[in-house]
């Protein structure tokens, strides 16, 4: 098994299907994909962070921000629009760009240009100590920022790229 699963959310061409993208521009269902993960036994918490990477290889738009996982998990089913049902006090989700909390799928302009999505999956020393300043929006360069201000080693960053694009 690999480290870091991502079930069913791409093609075979690291496309990602249309039913974990937008519902806004009437594109797909706006559904977070099922993901998975080995568990550390070294691990404090986890955090996964989905973001939009411009062409100029920085995140400009945050898709999912988890900034908590409890080590418990390691794994989280499909979910409507992020919406966490069987993860009480074990899931945290801060808000996306859009400054709502959970998940928003991929929703590019419809000009055909191909756009490339992060998806960073964090294997923590520690548990982040969260504020509601820390629920907002953040790109994983802030975000890493924060665990080195809160001296919060991360000890793998699981990583994977995939595009979307309409016409």
């Amino acid at each position: 098994m690999s480290d870091f699963i991502i079930k069913n959310f791409v093609n075979r061409e690291s496309f990602i299907k249309d039913k974990y993208t937008c519902s806004r521009k009437g594109y797909g269902d706006n559904i977070s994909p099922a993901i998975s993960w080995k568990k550390n036994s070294k691990c404090g918490s986890y955090a996964l962070i989905f973001e939009d990477i411009g062409l100029n290889g920085k995140p400009f738009f945050v898709h999912w921000y988890v900034p908590y996982i409890s080590c418990e998990i390691n794994e989280i089913d499909e979910l409507q629009n992020g919406v966490p049902i069987n993860y009480p006090n074990k899931f945290i989700q801060g808000k996306n760009s859009y400054e709502i909390f959970g998940y928003i799928g991929p929703c590019p302009p419809s000009n055909g240009s191909k756009h490339m999505y992060r998806f960073i999956l964090y294997e923590l020393g520690g548990k982040i100590n969260l504020s509601n300043e820390l629920l907002e929006p953040m790109f994983s360069t802030d975000f890493e920022k924060v665990l080195k201000k809160q001296k919060i080693k991360i000890l793998k960053k699981n990583i994977i790229d995939s595009y979307f694009s309409k016409e």
